[in-house]
């Protein structure tokens, strides 16, 4: 009868080293899907900043090109007065 409880006692003690090693798991599993959210968290804001700086380049663009179109006009109208002066 002693055996048998013996046997019991310890395999109760093997259960609850299993059992405290999943909950060590199951926890360090959790760090790390938290820093990998945290990580997505961070490439979202820097896809959003490029987003962002993209369009501003652009418009940049835009208006450079709108303003070399006002220039050869004003280049073309001071030559036709230069040649007709």
């Amino acid at each position: 009868m002693n055996q048998i409880t013996t046997t019991i006692a310890a395999s109760a003690e093997e259960q609850a080293a299993a059992t405290g090693e999943i909950t060590r798991s199951v926890s360090h599993a959790a760090q790390g899907t938290q820093q990998v959210s945290n990580n997505i968290g961070g490439v979202q804001r820097a896809s959003s900043d490029t987003g962002a700086a993209a369009g501003a380049v652009q418009s940049s663009a835009s208006q450079l090109a709108r303003m070399a179109g006002e220039l050869s006009v004003a280049v073309d109208v001071f030559l036709g007065e230069v040649k007709a002066a």
